[in-house]
């Protein structure tokens, strides 16, 4: 979310959408009001009742035939839902690591997750800064884009 809210003082982008706004050829989408994207990264459906085992999440439509949709992953275990419309999902409160304040994260590990669409393809962006100062003005930061594509062949893919 650091990110989004970089972008969105660069150009104005808003971080919080309503489904609608993304998904303008899905009519269901108009009436979702228990759902939210994050940018057009993360499709967030809120729990609000204690005790729930599951709920249903909306997958929107891309086209007016709602024959497709995007590919979307479980953030806590990577499942993937390419199905367009209602889908009941298991609810669970796992949190990869619980801090009291935001300082406290400040040496925690980066967990980067690529989430391919259809095509094999994802792109991501990363900011960084010192979290302390207004020195990002000045370009006291670190903003890097990661355009990622599924390998053809694994036989000489190089990890570092």
């Amino acid at each position: 979310m650091f990110t989004m809210f970089y972008e969105h003082e660069v150009d104005g982008s808003p971080v919080i959408l309503p489904l609608l706004a993304h998904y303008p050829k899905d009519k269901d989408a108009f009436s979702i009001d228990n759902e939210f994207l994050l940018q057009d990264r993360i499709l967030v459906r809120p729990v609000m009742q204690h005790g729930v085992s599951k709920v249903g999440v909306y997958f929107p439509a891309l086209d007016e035939k709602k024959t497709v949709g995007d590919v979307w992953y479980d953030a806590d275990n990577y499942q993937k839902y390419e199905r367009v419309g209602k889908e009941s999902i298991a609810v669970n409160d796992y949190k990869e690591r619980i801090r009291r304040s935001s300082p406290l994260m400040k040496n925690d590990p980066y967990t980067l997750i690529v989430c391919l669409d259809r095509n094999g393809k994802a792109e991501g962006t990363l900011y960084l800064d010192d979290e302390k100062s207004f020195d990002y003005r000045q370009g006291k930061f670190i903003y890097i884009n990661y355009p990622m594509k599924r390998p053809t062949s694994y036989a000489n893919l190089v990890w570092p």
